[in-house]
């Protein structure tokens, strides 16, 4: 008799509710083993207002899982190809898993793994964002909005997101915005399209759940209204 060979697996790692449903739905799959996850961090980047780098380090101590920081330079495709083909090289990584659920850039992560050992995995791909939204809710994964930009919400939406957590309510907000809203168009009701950005505070495969302060950042000049986070930690995790 032959053993099938485990697929390994690193999960591109925002913290966001689509990267953490995308590790649900990996391990869960028998055919895939996850190892790592990977955040992939543009040298030239100013500090994440969306994704703060302090907040996904506690994740993954939350998730026990290898964390691994990638600084990207110039030119990022190439970049990202490399540090693609390394993870490869060094850690025996055979596939890439992303939260994407549209192409939005061009197929940028499809063309950084071409030509590499490592194959792209996308189990969000192209799902109705009802069902995904959905999803995230009955697995009780907690996302707080952390971002969201100006020109995508009305100011009490915008408000009533902005620091709380996903809850039903808000999800049939956002899906009916998507629908009906003319301020631009093309809202997406997952925020594909950087309308607005989340983190994870809790979920099932956490040991643990993340506590913070926040400060409402709000200026004009600035596209996008976001929470400052400080005072971020684990609690009740399993260390303790």
């Amino acid at each position: 008799l032959t053993t099938k060979m485990l697929t390994k697996a690193a999960i591109s790692w925002t913290g966001g509710k689509d990267s953490v449903l995308a590790l649900h739905k990996m391990l869960e799959n028998p055919a895939v083993n996850v190892s790592l996850l990977v955040t992939f961090c543009p040298s030239a980047s100013p500090e994440f207002i969306a994704h703060p780098l302090p907040l996904i380090k506690l994740q993954a101590q939350a998730l026990n899982l290898d964390h691994k920081v990638i600084v990207i330079q110039e030119p990022y495709l190439e970049s990202y190809r490399q540090s693609i083909q390394q993870l490869h090289t060094t850690y025996g990584i055979d596939a890439l898993v992303t939260g994407d659920i549209e192409d939005v850039c061009d197929d940028f992560m499809g063309r950084a793994c071409e030509g590499t050992s490592v194959s792209l995995l996308r189990p969000l791909w192209q799902l109705a964002r009802t069902d995904l939204l959905a999803e995230i809710l009955s697995r009780k994964i907690k996302a707080l909005v952390t971002c969201v930009k100006r020109t995508s919400f009305s100011v009490e939406l915008a408000n009533s997101l902005l620091g709380h957590h996903l809850t039903g309510k808000l999800v049939d907000q956002l899906l009916e915005t998507a629908m009906t809203d003319d301020s631009e168009p093309g809202v997406d009701a997952c925020g594909e399209r950087g309308e607005y950005h989340t983190m994870v505070t809790s979920c099932s495969l956490f040991h643990g759940v993340l506590t913070y302060d926040f400060t409402l950042i709000n200026e004009i000049e600035h596209p996008h209204i976001y929470i400052k986070l400080s005072n971020m930690a684990l609690s009740n995790s399993i260390d303790c």
